[in-house]
């Protein structure tokens, strides 16, 4: 009589199935009392939304952190036609986020604040809010599809604003804390756990259509580890952004032929492009002027260059050479 072994591949996507199964199975208080105590220390180390601002405000520190912590939520609520203040339906999240708001600006002599800042404690809490993390990309994906079954690309931005939701509600609490970086937001500059989560958004928006023939609890724990080996990497080794390379590279082609065209070092009119990572692939344009050869400008002697519509102008202490 012969056993039949069992296909590896076949057993590597069960053992997959079930560590993704076990994720979901954790108690979502945990996850919610690790993202609201990250989510306020975070704040408490903001110069504009630390504790002085909370001291003074109250009401509306207390009020951001919700807003900032649910805020994947409330965004993707809004969109998918689903009544914003559903999220505040659960007392329970109201006042688990109170207590931990509470706790980490206003505990006694700071306990908390220096139990944060130990670093073997941070590992765990970001460890387990990377798998809150790929959880919300999931759980996006699902509520999206109960609303539009066949549009993989709704799927994919809900699963995306679900799993980065914390990064999209800065921009608000900028706009309420009337902090001057209001204006320096998700879609300038894209951090790390966003386009994680826009990629795992793609992937299970497509396999929940049927585009891509995968099991969506066996793909939870790789994306969850992929997040944990990231987050810890910058946490622990200080590591930036591994896509943004990738996002050099994918950008480099289509303005190959447009950085030739003018070389200007203008850097005060485009320090929004700095840590961007396509500063240095992006043209820099400086203000169209009429300029004559031999005429010399009024405003600066600074060496520079300038497109006009006669052709490019450079600018050499003072003296213009015209290039046809």
């Amino acid at each position: 009589m012969s056993i039949e072994s069992a296909d590896p591949f076949t057993t590597a996507v069960d053992s997959l199935h079930s560590a993704g199964q076990m994720l979901l199975d954790i108690h979502p208080n945990i996850h919610f009392i690790t993202h609201s105590v990250l989510v306020a220390y975070k704040m408490r180390q903001s110069e504009v939304e630390g504790r002085l601002f909370a001291v003074r405000y109250p009401i509306a520190s207390c009020a951001t952190h919700f807003i900032v912590s649910l805020f994947g939520a409330i965004l993707s609520n809004f969109l998918l036609g689903v009544p914003v203040v559903q999220v505040c339906t659960d007392p329970q999240n109201l006042l688990l986020s109170f207590v931990a708001w509470y706790l980490v600006f206003f505990s006694p002599y700071d306990i908390i604040l220096n139990l944060l800042n130990l670093l073997p404690l941070r590992i765990v809490l970001e460890i387990l809010h990377e798998i809150k993390r790929a959880i919300n990309v999931h759980l996006g994906i699902l509520q999206a599809a109960k609303v539009y079954p066949e549009a993989w690309t709704v799927m994919a931005i809900i699963g995306t604003i679900k799993g980065s939701g914390t990064s999209w509600g800065i921009t608000f609490s900028r706009l309420i804390t009337n902090s001057p970086l209001a204006t320096e937001h998700e879609l300038i500059n894209f951090v790390a756990a966003t386009r994680i989560s826009l990629i795992t958004g793609v992937i299970l928006g497509l396999s929940q259509v049927g585009i891509l023939k995968l099991d969506a609890l066996a793909v939870l724990p790789v994306v969850a580890t992929i997040m944990i080996a990231v987050r810890l990497g910058g946490l622990v080794y200080q590591w930036g952004d591994p896509f943004t390379l990738t996002q050099e590279l994918l950008w480099r082609p289509f303005v190959m032929f447009i950085q030739e065209e003018v070389e200007v070092d203008n850097s005060d009119n485009h320090e929004d492009m700095q840590g961007s990572g396509l500063a240095r692939f992006r043209p820099i344009y400086t203000e169209s002027k009429t300029l004559i050869e031999g005429e010399r400008d009024s405003e600066s002697d600074e060496p520079g260059t300038v497109l006009t519509g006669g052709g490019m102008v450079t600018r050499q202490r003072g003296k213009l050479k015209k290039h046809d």
